[in-house]
């Protein structure tokens, strides 16, 4: 077996732990299982995760970061609705491209709000998706020549429960349309949650009344 740094062999464990999480289900991932996945020795993987648990929120965390990885990826001189429509239709087709490892992001809030052992990951999981909603719309507005119009914190919390509403009820009655429709919709919130740059820029202080 190559002798790997730590963070990267982690990273191949947690890979190997999304495989098998997504393929077979969470109930099937266990220790032995994901060591055979990424091949390496029970011992390796030991050493790099305590236990289930500890790898577990490890995997959580790097879902969230592929999710943000795919929308900043989307570019190009667009109009700020043409640039958001777009980085609609990539999640959307993200999303679509493979049910269960969305089926298996809710399998893991569901099993950390009941088994004591996971406890936290749903928390964690939370967390972990508003934090990079709040690195992905500075760089959103950037990109789109917007300034946010209501505090981040705001924005990035209607991103994360919309998103996150929307692609259960997807994966409950299967209709791509309506969870298109649902995006989209979600995408024309951010829209008038905004406002241009140049605007911002030029907008007449308002006086202190101190």
């Amino acid at each position: 077996m190559t002798r790997l740094p730590i963070d990267e062999r982690r990273r191949q464990i947690v890979q190997a732990a999304l495989a098998v999480a997504t393929r077979d289900g969470l109930e099937n991932v266990t220790m032995r299982a994901v060591a055979a996945e990424a091949q390496v020795s029970l011992g390796v993987l030991h050493y790099c995760f305590t236990d289930k648990a500890e790898m577990m929120r490890a995997v959580a965390a790097h879902d969230h970061e592929d999710g943000l990885a795919t929308a900043l990826a989307v570019g190009g001189d667009r109009e700020p609705a043409q640039l958001i429509a777009s980085l609609v239709e990539t999640y959307l087709a993200e999303v679509v491209a493979d049910r269960r490892r969305q089926l298996f992001g809710y399998e893991l809030t569901v099993a950390s709000l009941r088994d004591p052992e996971l406890a936290g990951i749903a928390a964690a999981q939370r967390a972990s998706k508003l934090a990079h909603a709040r690195a992905f719309l500075p760089v959103l507005a950037e990109r789109a020549g917007l300034t946010w119009s209501v505090p981040v914190e705001d924005v990035a919390r209607m991103l994360v429960r919309e998103i996150d509403g929307a692609v259960l009820v997807w994966l409950v009655d299967g209709d791509t349309g309506a969870l298109a429709q649902a995006l989209h919709e979600t995408g024309r919130r951010l829209l008038a949650a905004a406002r241009p740059a140049t605007e911002a820029a030029t907008a007449t202080p308002v006086p202190s009344s101190v």
